[in-house]
């Protein structure tokens, strides 16, 4: 994305937040007091009289977060004043589910809490390059943690542990110097870590840490002297900014805070600038949550290898988020503009009976991390795993550098419904390893990038995932297919090999997809009881492709029995397509499969999306309108909200009319939490 788009969406992306938190009637705070037989606690780091030893009155307030945390009880409130709280919270305690504690932002003011602090040490002019300038670290700050700017990134399995990235032994200087957890803000922007004095001295706006790992070295961006942008110079040195040192603290309430520049280590464990840490009952909303180095936001239990839990109290290691019996979420994550975070936006692991809506999510995976530079692929929008009855609705999911919404290892009755997915690379909506059934309705996923090699840009993606129902979205303009579902390992899944089996392609609307509306394998031993029916496939040049990977059983001399007995191949001639895919048209595509025999292909003009207006130009043809698609089971509502009964138009928009429409592209939002998909037989 070129610079000034990036610059303008984040100013466009945090004045949207108030915007649509004025139009739907939220609001950073309200003014009522705390819970029933609670008190409000009153935290103002301006007021001549703060003092954390004090009475934490509205008269007579705390200087810190943290000094309200620590007094704070079940049905208590702390109430939050304009200022930078340069801190890590740890609340102690839990609230009750009808007596929460809550930490919120007084209503209208601006409340950061970041996880950096100015730099203070004196700094020395390069001979050469005035702009370029150098200061000692000052190692004081890392009494109690390990020193970020010595320590390398990991993005691996657990036990895995990263190695110090400084000092750097004599015979590895000639190589790209490894990056570090730290981070560098002028002006409130990031600069970005370079690995190489030379590519230092080229690049503006770039640091490194020196190879001993005592110095901090910094090519200074723009024209403004140094002596103006030194002073605004930040240095991420905090490994989290709210998250408590206990696990599984209950009902906590974080509302209307900007949270930032955390120094955080790569999962796994999945270590938040914000966190839960295996909480339940908490619910996050209103924030901005932003420039973490590795993970914004973690909503699972962190880790299954207890050893490797950092800063953990002993007797708290071995507890894990639990679904409740009740249909209450586990969490909530609502209003927030999740942006810009190093690896991902939102990550969980075992995190299931999550509800996740009316959220921006956008620019993460900021450091582009990639099989080049991490063991495991953890990047992305939402990367969640085990997300069973987990709920993703009616969110803006744009421009991450991964895939939009990733459910990994688990997703029974997960439920990913009225999202907008654009812009997103390899996949925008992914699902991984898993069976039982998940439900994907009414996203609109459109302009997924490719990354040049396996994920090749796909609207909705699958592989080793059975249980799919994919229905009522719009697939448009992606660089690969517009639905794309494979077997391409031999990993099991509850004890039984994985497949692409049981899964429902049906009342979508295709558009554009580069490499093809819909790919699917051949019916063979791991690929069973597949179907895609009642779809639209618009523009002149839509077509198919089947794949074949190594653990599929069929031949496809099979393939192309059916398409010459259908008089659609010449008995000397073979369908073509890269590799593992062969290509089709509608007409051979339904002889050799049975597939989509009531779907319609259909011309189309005027249809585009136009992401930074967040605008639909779309020319509905009668062809849309004439296409009834039977209903689909528990898809109550469109993407603008309106009620779904009975026979529909294919697609995510219900009540659509001939001829030309600009339709909004902001989804839907929820008033209260939507409600999870129960579990069948």
């Amino acid at each position: 994305m070129p610079r000034f788009a990036f610059e303008t969406e984040r100013a466009i992306g945090t004045s949207l937040l108030g915007l649509a938190l004025a139009m739907t009637g939220a609001t950073l705070a309200e003014e009522a007091p705390a819970a029933p037989g609670g008190r409000v606690w009153f935290v103002d780091q301006k007021a001549a009289n703060a003092d954390n030893h004090g009475p934490g009155s509205q008269d007579h307030p705390f200087r810190t977060i943290q000094a309200a945390a620590e007094r704070a009880e079940p049905g208590d409130r702390v109430l939050v004043r304009a200022g930078t709280y340069r801190e890590r919270v740890m609340p102690p305690r839990s609230g009750t589910e009808e007596a929460p504690i809550v930490y919120e932002a007084m209503p209208d003011e601006r409340v950061e809490v970041k996880g950096s602090e100015p730099w203070t040490s004196p700094w020395t002019a390069d001979g050469e390059n005035p702009r370029i300038v150098s200061s000692p670290i000052d190692e004081s700050w890392f009494a109690e943690i390990p020193n970020p700017y010595r320590l390398a990134i990991r993005i691996a399995p657990p036990g895995q542990a990263g190695d110090l990235a400084r000092p750097l032994p004599e015979e590895e200087r000639n190589q790209p110097w490894p990056r570090t957890l730290g981070q560098i803000f002028v002006r409130g922007e990031p600069l970005v870590q370079v690995e190489s004095l030379p590519l230092l001295r080229s690049m503006e706006g770039s640091w490194i840490v020196s190879a001993d790992g005592a110095t901090l070295q910094v090519h200074l961006p723009g024209d403004l002297p140094p002596e103006r942008l030194l002073p605004t110079l930040e240095w991420s040195v905090r490994n989290r900014i709210f998250a408590p040192y206990r696990r599984g603290l209950r009902h906590i309430h974080v509302r209307g805070f900007v949270f930032e520049h955390c120094a955080n280590q790569g999962p796994f464990p999945q270590g938040g600038a914000v966190s839960p840490r295996t909480g339940s009952g908490w619910v996050i909303e209103n924030n901005t949550i932003r420039f973490a180095k590795t993970v914004g936001l973690d909503v699972g239990s962190e880790c299954w290898a207890v050893a490797n839990l950092p800063e953990t109290a002993e007797e708290d290691r071995r507890l894990m988020i639990r679904t409740a019996h009740s249909p209450a979420p586990s969490l909530i994550v609502r209003n927030n503009t999740i942006s810009d975070n190093g690896l991902c936006g939102i990550a969980g692991w075992q995190s299931s009976n999550v509800r996740i809506y009316n959220n921006r999510i956008e620019r993460n995976n900021r450091l582009s991390f990639s099989k080049a530079d991490a063991r495991w692929e953890e990047w992305g929008g939402i990367k969640l795993h085990h997300a069973y009855q987990t709920v993703i609705a009616a969110n803006i999911v744009r421009f991450n550098e991964g895939a939009g919404i990733w459910l990994d290892n688990g997703y029974n009755h997960a439920h990913v419904t009225g999202n907008l997915v654009v812009g997103n690379r390899l996949a925008g909506i992914m699902m991984e390893l898993g069976a039982g059934s998940v439900l994907i309705d009414h996203n609109i996923v459109a302009h997924t990038r490719s990354d040049g090699g396996f994920y090749d840009g796909i609207g909705i993606y699958a592989h080793d995932a059975s249980g799919l129902t994919v229905a009522h979205n719009l697939l448009l303009g992606n660089a690969g297919a517009g639905v794309l579902q494979r077997t391409v390992s031999a990993r099991a899944y509850g004890g039984k090999p994985v497949g692409t089996s049981d899964n429902q392609i049906v009342n979508n609307i295709f558009l554009n997809n580069e490499k093809g509306a819909i790919s699917l394998p051949f019916e063979n031993s791991v690929a069973t009881g597949n179907h895609c029916d009642h779809n639209l496939f618009l523009g002149g040049g839509a077509f198919f492709r089947l794949n074949k990977y190594s653990r599929d059983t069929f031949a496809w001399e099979d393939v192309w029995t059916k398409l010459r007995e259908a008089e659609l191949l010449a008995e000397d001639e073979t369908p073509t397509g890269p590799g593992v895919f062969r290509q089709l048209d509608l007409d051979a595509w339904r002889a050799a499969t049975g597939w989509d025999r009531d779907s319609v292909a259909a011309a189309a003009k005027g249809w585009e999306i136009l992401p930074y207006r967040m605008l639909l130009r779309l020319d509905v043809p009668e062809a849309l309108l004439a296409l009834a698609c039977p209903p689909v089971p528990e898809t109550t509502v469109d993407f603008q909200g309106f009620p779904r009964e009975g026979n529909g138009t294919p697609g995510p928009f219900q009540n659509l009319a001939s001829g030309k429409h600009e339709l909004p592209l902001t989804p839907y939002r929820y008033q209260e939490p939507p409600p999870r998909r129960e579990k069948t037989k």
